[in-house]
């Protein structure tokens, strides 16, 4: 073996020992283990997906090959579920189960699937093959609740590649999630561990660093229907100090949902109504590089309504024009006057009698009566 071969070896495993390591806050020491990692190419941890192959189509194949580190519940709640370890596949009622702690705070990876019938009957179910990633000892252990015990080791490279090291505005937001609402929208102190309902909008954060944030370390947040990854983020104002949040809602659903975690945004044009939807990034945030074309489209929007005014008071005369300019309807107004403020009505219901034409207009919220062409009438719907 020449030189330049054997040193092309060395410098390829130190790249491959340097790589991620879960930080993990805990009272318990850091794992050591820095095991080559595949990055997994996907923003979800640990998830189901669809395998019509087997009878309860859903399946963690996808998972087989992946790197995962077991984050230990603390064995002193009562309601939290202990996930349990077994030397054998043939999972029953009666085996015994491996000590908790000799599984814990551990690098694992996922070497095969395991499919078996329930002791207890109804659907199958699979079981993880797990390997020790440092001594190759193999464990067993049941799918349920994988996403609050297991972090995906490329999951959690990704979310850092994602976020540690950028800059963020906070935005007040709230969603409902009956279980969860605090946790759900606010910051945590990072000292504290209380949630904060009064950090001012618009406030400038930076993420620095990500975290496995141990289940002992928390107030009975992993209780039975906790299914969140204990992955947080951390972030730090210049004012406020340090705070975390995290990654999933307490029943797992990732933030950042295309469809549900944006930033709503309309912005006025010639023609009508333009909506936007911005990322808004872990339910709270939106990216710095947003603040610039943000204020830019604000601008925008406050001068299409001076715009707008000038135009509807040239054609409608001070009174009426400054209605119309701020999106109001009055008794007497014309129905092109109505167009200009409300836009288009969903649907108009016509009415002809010996006393004139009388017409309906349909809005999202409101009926506008028209008689002889004029509103007579205005009411909710």
């Amino acid at each position: 073996m020449n030189m330049r071969y054997l040193f092309s070896i060395i410098l390829f495993v130190i790249s491959v020992c340097s790589r991620g390591q879960i930080n993990v806050i805990e009272a318990s020491p850091k794992p050591t283990s820095k095991s080559y990692i595949v990055l997994y190419d996907s923003l979800t941890n640990i998830k189901e997906l669809r395998d019509d192959s087997i009878n309860f189509h859903q399946s963690f194949k996808h998972l087989i090959g992946q790197t995962i580190y077991y984050v230990a519940p603390d064995s002193t709640k009562s309601r939290v579920y202990h996930k349990a370890f077994y030397n054998t596949p043939e999972i029953k009622y009666v085996t015994p189960k491996l000590p908790r702690h000799t599984c814990m705070n551990r690098y694992w990876k996922i070497t095969n699937i395991v499919t078996y019938k329930s002791s207890y009957g109804g659907t199958d179910k699979e079981i993880f093959e797990l390997t020790d990633t440092i001594d190759g000892k193999k464990v067993y252990c049941e799918t349920r609740n994988m996403n609050r015990d297991f972090i995906v080791l490329g999951y959690y490279e990704k979310m850092k590649q994602r976020y540690v090291g950028k800059t963020f505005i906070y935005q007040h937001t709230f969603y409902s999630d009956a279980w969860d609402n605090d946790r759900y929208n606010y910051l945590i102190n990072f000292q504290t561990k209380k949630y904060n309902k009064n950090i001012p909008e618009n406030t400038i954060w930076k993420c620095i660093d990500i975290a496995a944030y141990n289940i002992t370390n928390q107030e009975s947040l992993y209780d039975d229907y906790e299914s969140r990854s204990p992955i947080i983020l951390i972030f730090e104002n210049d004012s406020l100090g340090k705070y975390y949040a995290y990654v999933e809602n307490k029943n797992g659903r990732p933030f950042n949902d295309p469809i549900k975690d944006t930033k709503y945004c309309f912005w006025p044009q010639d023609k009508g109504h333009e909506e936007e939807r911005l990322p808004l990034y872990l339910g709270k945030f939106i990216d710095i590089e947003q603040k610039a074309y943000l204020e830019k489209k604000e601008k925008e929007t406050k001068q299409y309504y001076a715009n707008q005014k000038k135009r509807m008071i040239a054609k409608y005369g001070k009174y009426w024009g400054n209605l119309v300019a701020e999106g109001q309807l009055e008794i007497g107004m014309t129905k092109q006057m109505c167009r200009d403020s409300w836009g288009e009505p969903e649907s108009i219901n016509r009415t002809s009698t010996r006393y004139g034409n009388h017409e309906q207009w349909v809005y999202a919220t409101i009926y506008v009566y028209f008689d002889n062409g004029k509103i007579s009438a205005i009411q909710d719907r």
